[in-house]
Parts: C-alpha cells; sequence; structure tokens
C-alpha cells in the first residue's frame, strides 16, 4: 500500500492520485497495479462509503461479475462520473455507494470483498470502524 502525505494542502498517495483534505475522514486505499489506483472514505453518520473524485477505477470487468447487479450500477457510475483516462475510469467526482463491498466492486470490476480497502498503514475497515463493520 502506498503512503499518504500532505503536499500543498492536498493528501497524496505514492501512485499520484491527489485527494482533497477530508476533516475527520479515515483515507482507506485500493491498489491493484495496472487495474485501480482508487480511495475512499466513510460517513460514519450515514454509513455510506464514498469513492474520491480522481480515483482510478478499473476498466476491465472479471467474467464472474457481468451477471450481478452490481455489474450494471458499475457501468451507470462510469456512464455518469466517469473520464475514460489511459487504462483507467478517473471519477469527477466523489461517489456516494451503500456500502464499501460495493464500492470496492465498483472499483476493481469483480467480486471482491471491503478487505480489499486499507488505510496508509495497511489496516482494513474492521481495524478501524470495529462497531460499523464485523466478521
Amino acid at each position: 500500500m502506498g503512503i499518504l502525505s500532505c503536499v500543498s494542502g492536498k493528501l497524496t498517495h505514492n501512485l499520484s492520485v491527489e485527494i482533497k483534505t477530508q476533516v475527520n475522514r479515515h483515507i482507506f486505499w485500493i491498489t491493484i497495479f495496472g487495474r485501480c489506483k482508487a480511495y475512499g472514505y466513510l460517513d460514519k453518520e450515514s454509513k455510506n462509503f464514498y469513492i474520491g473524485t480522481d480515483s482510478l477505477i478499473s476498466t476491465k470487468d472479471n467474467n464472474e461479475y457481468i451477471a450481478t447487479s452490481s455489474y450494471r450500477n458499475r457501468h451507470r457510475l462510469i456512464k455518469n462520473y466517469g473520464i475514460p483516462t489511459n487504462n483507467y475510469i478517473k471519477l469527477k467526482k466523489d461517489v456516494k455507494c451503500r456500502s464499501a463491498v460495493a464500492a470496492a466492486r465498483y472499483v476493481v470490476g469483480a467480486t471482491v470483498d471491503l478487505d480489499l480497502w486499507k488505510d496508509a498503514s495497511g489496516r482494513t475497515l474492521y481495524d478501524i470502524y470495529p462497531e460499523i463493520f464485523f466478521r
């Protein structure tokens, strides 16, 4: 996982995805080389998970994912908020998702779970928010 640092009032990930500083937001990342470089955060009040502006999500979909309703929602998200950028889709605004699992699936284009979201120290949502996420 990458390291977060503060540059000109913005937090940056070592993969050059910039994010605006968020007050009281714990930032999580999904980074799969050649597939996605995305960040997100939980709104603790609403329990919605957001994929952040300028996140780079996958252009690919795994075969088993194509038959799911999540696939259709992902492509609606891409149509409404995505900009093709090199080998990725770049999000032009923060995108609200009903859950961290849904957000992870939209980012990766595959049936995955929320364990992929990790902060700069490698901690998961389970580690940071045990009162919300439990196994």
